[in-house]
């Protein structure tokens, strides 16, 4: 049972590391798009159009992110799974 709870492969890690930057950069997106006033208007709405704005930029850097990061752990273990070239050194003639 133990080892259907361990993670070998990392996966856990490279959803966290990706939800965490998706996170930040929701947050920046947010801050970007206040000081901007992007959504300013009257109807009382711009906290909506802020949340939605940031909730899409992070959700983007998120998937890119995690994208990426799985490309560089499928690329190291195809590495590894391929045999190391040995150079053979044949007996000298003479």
């Amino acid at each position: 049972m133990t080892g259907d709870l361990r993670d070998l492969a990392g996966r856990a890690q490279r959803l966290l590391l990706s939800l965490a930057v998706g996170i930040a950069m929701g947050a920046v997106g947010w801050r970007c798009s206040a000081m901007l006033h992007l959504g300013n208007d009257d109807t009382g709405m711009r906290g909506w159009g802020l949340f939605w704005f940031a909730l899409t930029a992070g959700a983007a850097v998120f998937a890119i992110t995690l994208a990426e990061l799985n490309r560089r752990a499928r690329k190291r273990w195809q590495a590894s799974r391929l045999p190391r070239a040995q150079i053979l050194h044949a007996a000298p003639r003479h």
